[in-house]
Order: C-alpha cells, then structure tokens, then sequence
C-alpha cells in the first residue's frame, strides 16, 4: 500500500470568517453586514494591489534601472545668469514622494545617493538641508539656494562639506550683508568647485556694519578654487583676489549697487584667469574710467572668444570706459567683441582695436526699429560689433555714429546693409557711399533700400565697385532705373559693376 503524505493544514482565518458569516447571516443586523461587507472590500482591495504589483513589469526592472528611472523626477532648477555652462541643480524635494511609494522603491532611492546630490533651500518649506546631505553622502555636491537669507544648516554645510561642492549657486540674498555673504557662504576651500553663480536680487536690504564694510577686492574660498571653470557674480560690490587658472567664463553684471573697485582692479583680475574664453561685463559705472591711475597696465587674453561690454550705467556716455577697456585688453584675432547698449547720439569716439590694425575690412550694417548695429570683420583683427540704442536719435547723429564708424574700418571692400527703416529716417545713402572709396562689393537685403540707393550710385561715388547684389526687382520702373545706372557708370569714368539678384 503507498504510503500517505500528510500536508500540514494552516488556519485560515478568512475562511473560518465566512463560514461564521454563513450560519449568522440571517441573523446579523444591518450595521454588522455594512462593515463585513467594508471589511470585504478592503480585503479584495489589497489584494488586487498586491496582484498588480507582481503583474506590472515595473516591479520587474533591475534596482539600477528603476534608480536611472527616479533620476528624471526631478525637475531642474531654474538656469539664472548668462553663463555658457549648464547648470545640474535640480529639486530634489520632488523625490521624497518616490520614497512613500513603497518598500522596495525607499530602499532603491534612499540607496543611490546621485540622486541627492543636490542640496537646495528655494523656500521657507525647505528645512531637511541636513537630511539631503547625509543621503547624498561623499557624492560631489550642487548646492543651490534661492532665498532672502541662508539657513543655520547651509552655513553648516559649507562650512564642513565645502570641499565636496562642485556647483554653487547662491540667489536672492537680500537680507544679506556684504559682510555675511563673504564670511558664511564664500569662505570654504573650494578644492573642487567647477561652477559658481552668485546673484543677488533687488537692492541689498542690510548694510555692513561699521568697520565691517567690503573691500573693492577679496579673497574667495580660502583661495581655493583651482578648478573653477564658470564664475557669475551679480550685483556684488566687490572683486575676487584669486588666481583662477582655469577659468573660461567670466560674467561681472551690475543693476543696484555701487562699485568701489577701479579699472585697474578690473584688469588685474583679468590678468589672474588667462584662460578666459568668453567674459561678459554688463552693467558697469560709465564713469568707472574717471577712477584709473595716469597708466594702466595692458592684459593679454589668448583664449578668448567673445567679449561683451553693454548697459553701462550712469548719466555720461559709456564710450570714454569702452574704449579705455578695449584698448588695455589685447585679444586674438579671431574673438568676437560686442558693445550693446549705447546711445547712437553719444557714439562718436573711436574704438581704438579699429585703428591702425590693416588689412581689408568687411561692413555690416543692419537698422532695425530700436536699434543700430554696426559689425567690422577683417582677417588681421577682431571681429567688433558695435550695437547702438536708436531711441531719440535724430538723422545727423545716426549719420555722425556711421561715419565715425565707417572712418575707423578703412579700407572697407565689403558693405552688406539691410535695414527695416528707409534711408530718410537714419542715413543718405550718397554720403554713406562717398566714405567708402576703396568699397568693391555692395549687398542690399531690403527693398525698400534700393531707389534711394539707386539714385546715389549716379554720384561719383565708389569707383572701385565691382558688384552689387540687390533683391529681385519686381517693379518695371526699377528695372529701368537700374539699367540707366549701369549705362551711366559704363560710359563715364566709373567702372562698371555687375548686378546680382539676391
């Protein structure tokens, strides 16, 4: 006889539950079904969920996977500043819900600690600065903080952890004196900081206190910083002592406060990051050039790239303190330098990296409804834009910024000119023509530029011209006036040119 194989019996409550509802079932009152039957529907509830946990493939995936998953919660931090570089702030807040979810997803979140890497503070809400760091660990560190005033733990954090930061991103600050700013959140050995943006917004509300006051230049981050790429200060009244030798992005900007430090503080600092590739200076006293010593010592940039002055501030024109900055900055011929924000009615001073530098010169000017820009490129030189504010400007004065510019970039071989204003309202276009002697290749963009434009080649202008290139011209009255300009200038002493339709 086969031998039997006993199974242990385990207890089942529930069923035992349902056998005991059976036999009462007539005798239960209506209140005791209700909550069998709430009881019932919760059981079937969990149930469910605990089937469709193990169906759903998410419940599948490898902890590494579901960790790269989690990754793209949260959502980045608002970009502030103009720096080339991308910022890797994001709110890690939005991570804490990932860890209510359930077991196995709070130990895969709470075990990567990459994905609280950042440590932010951008509300009053936001005061676990202490528990983000610890779970970050020994990963590198973005900080960013977007308040009036820095947290106790912040502080703290710096203080011990600085040395772990790669990014650092400090907003707001009102409620913080200069003082304070340096000492609590700018003091730490910065050994691996990358990237750093400190914007102050709106006017400082606390002052320094007597004999606490910032000096025009200071020492950052103990000196420390070797690996400093990205540096954006906003609004700070002072300068940084450092040697930065590895920086390659530099962003001074200036709305409200006032600046102690002079042109020759300026320049020195230039003189301290010779890595520099794109500096941007906005914003900056147009009476800052009264503060110079008698000499200035020249700064040599080789790297740089592009170089934005613009927006300076104060009631003089900023023309005396661009071409103080431009002349003392020696840069490689193949940079780009903006100048933005001027007034087209103060704009007759020279440039000086336009002077003397050879070669021949290609033009562009391009009028807009707000603005003038006029842009110099030539192989032996640096690529200048100059970007003049047209608000209130009369004819005579655009007509006077032109020429002053035109007569800096002489001999000019190229002149490309597209404007959405006609001739009448900015510059004669004879007078134009007359500066430029040695022009041998003219480009119309717009339309509306041509019958003036016409009308003044019949002058005896421009005689080494040999093309022109206008848009296709639909009206017959053109046509014919175009042809009469190129009989004209084919029969007379001018040499003739050849039309090309855009």
């Amino acid at each position: 006889m086969a031998s039997l194989v006993h199974h242990p019996v385990h207890p089942n409550p529930l069923s035992d539950a349902l056998c005991d509802i059976s036999r009462r079932k007539y005798s239960m009152s209506i209140e005791e079904l209700y909550a069998v039957q709430q009881s019932l529907l919760t059981a079937l509830s969990l149930v469910c969920e605990v089937v469709n946990s193990r169906r759903c493939s998410i419940s599948r995936l490898p902890p590494e996977i579901l960790a790269h998953i989690f990754s793209f919660v949260p959502a980045r931090l608002p970009h502030v500043g103009s720096s080339h570089a991308s910022s890797r702030a994001k709110q890690t807040y939005d991570l804490i819900p990932v860890t209510h979810v359930c077991q196995r997803w709070r130990a895969i979140a709470l075990g990567t600690s990459s994905l609280w890497s950042t440590v932010c503070e951008t509300s009053a809400a936001h005061s676990a600065t202490r528990h983000l760091r610890s779970r970050a660990r020994r990963a590198s560190l973005t900080v960013f903080l977007d308040r009036p005033r820095q947290s106790t733990a912040m502080v703290e954090l710096l203080a011990c952890d600085g040395a772990d930061v790669v990014e650092l991103n400090l907003h707001g600050l009102q409620d913080m004196s200069s003082h304070d700013l340096v000492s609590e959140l700018l003091a730490f050995p910065a050994s691996r900081l990358e990237r750093a943006v400190v914007r102050r917004r709106g006017r400082c509300i606390i002052s320094d206190a007597p004999g606490e006051e910032a000096k025009p230049v200071i020492e950052l981050w103990a000196g420390m910083a070797p690996r400093l790429k990205t540096l954006d200060l906003h609004d700070l009244p002072f300068l940084p002592s450092n040697v930065f030798a590895g920086l390659t992005n530099l962003t001074l900007s200036y709305e409200h406060i006032q600046t102690e430090w002079t042109p020759s503080d300026l320049l020195d600092f230039l003189s301290k990051a010779p890595s520099l590739k794109h500096v941007r200076l906005r914003g900056l006293p147009s009476d800052l050039h009264l503060r110079h010593p008698s000499s200035l010592t020249p700064v040599s940039l080789p790297s740089l790239r592009t170089l934005e002055i613009g927006n300076c501030r104060g009631q003089c024109s900023p023309m005396p303190l661009i071409q103080l900055l431009l002349s003392h900055i020696n840069v490689p011929t193949t940079a780009s330098i903006r100048v933005y924000g001027a007034d087209a009615r103060n704009a007759t001073r020279p440039l000086s990296p336009l002077q003397n530098s050879g070669g021949q010169s290609r033009l562009d000017l391009d009028m807009s409804f707000s603005a003038l820009t006029m842009t110099v490129s030539r192989p032996s030189a640096a690529t200048i834009s100059l970007e003049l504010s047209t608000a209130g400007a009369s004819k005579v004065s655009l007509e006077d910024a032109v020429k002053a510019f035109t007569d800096e970039c002489s001999p000019v071989r190229e002149l490309t000119i597209s404007s959405q204003r006609a001739w009448s309202v900015w510059c004669d276009p004879a007078l134009l023509l007359s500066a430029l002697p040695e022009l041998e290749t003219l480009r119309i963009d717009d339309g509306l530029l041509v019958p003036e434009l016409l009308d003044a080649l019949r002058e005896p202008v421009c005689h080494r011209l040999r093309t022109v290139r206008l848009p296709p011209l639909q009206d017959p009255i053109l046509v014919q006036r175009l042809s009469s300009v190129l009989e004209g200038r084919s029969s007379g002493t001018h040499r003739p040119f050849n039309f090309l339709a855009l």
